[in-house]
């Protein structure tokens, strides 16, 4: 318990909002980030030690890190192979690889960090995409991120994020950061959102299923994309 109290105080200084606020007007997801996730050793030890373990390909266009309740880590990465077919990787850490991280250099515990994150296991799957969805993903990702410079005004208070989520995406040559917005938690984007990343995982690593998610994927991700442009 020490120990997770310990990482959401952590996240909850870096973004600055203690509570969920309702959005005032229209849908939203993100909020513009630094390119570093944290501030100075913390965020330096997330590029050096969190993203070659769970971002491994050079020719990305869209990424996603989620850590929800302080556990495992997952992320996804979108990526295009030397023939110019789209693929999806999916990788899910455990333990979590940011818990460790926090411990390290936001609590400053002495241990070995490249052992512990050693000691993490991470499961990795990929899947090829069907050109139109990963086109529907990547105009779902130009709509989301980086996302508005600041969160909306607050109207009333609300619970706690329920842990982390960073989207970003590729810009010529520079990458762009979107933090999810504490006022976006459990509204219907955010839920849209949700199913739609836990279906592209189910792609991965659940292959019997495929036809069945290649069928749901594409009206949900143009639906969300229109909520969004609609704001």
């Amino acid at each position: 318990m020490a120990r997770i109290s310990r990482t959401i105080c952590a996240l909850l200084a870096t973004t600055s909002w203690l509570v969920t606020p309702q959005l005032r007007g229209g849908d939203l997801l993100f909020v513009k980030a630094s390119k570093d996730y944290y501030e100075g050793d913390l965020g330096e030890a997330f590029r050096r030690e969190f993203e070659p373990r769970m971002f491994t390909h050079a020719t990305w266009r869209q990424r996603l890190y989620r850590n929800f309740n302080f556990g495992e880590d997952q992320t996804l990465e979108f990526y295009v192979r030397a023939d110019g077919s789209r693929w999806l990787s999916f990788r899910r850490a455990d333990p979590s690889l940011t818990q460790a991280i926090l411990d390290r250099y936001w609590s400053r515990q002495e241990f070995d960090l490249k052992k512990r994150l050693d000691s993490s296991h991470v499961k990795a799957c990929e899947t090829e995409l069907p050109e139109n969805l990963a086109s529907q993903i990547e105009a779902l990702w130009q709509v989301m991120v980086p996302g508005v410079v600041k969160e909306p005004e607050r109207k009333t208070f609300g619970s706690t994020a329920p842990g982390v989520l960073y989207a970003l995406k590729k810009n010529g040559n520079s990458t762009e950061i979107g933090a999810m917005a504490f006022g976006a938690y459990h509204t219907p984007a955010y839920e849209e959102f949700i199913k739609i990343v836990d279906d592209l995982i189910g792609l991965c690593e659940r292959p019997a299923s495929r036809v069945l998610l290649l069928q749901k994927l594409p009206p949900k991700i143009r639906h969300l994309t229109d909520r969004l442009r609609a704001k």
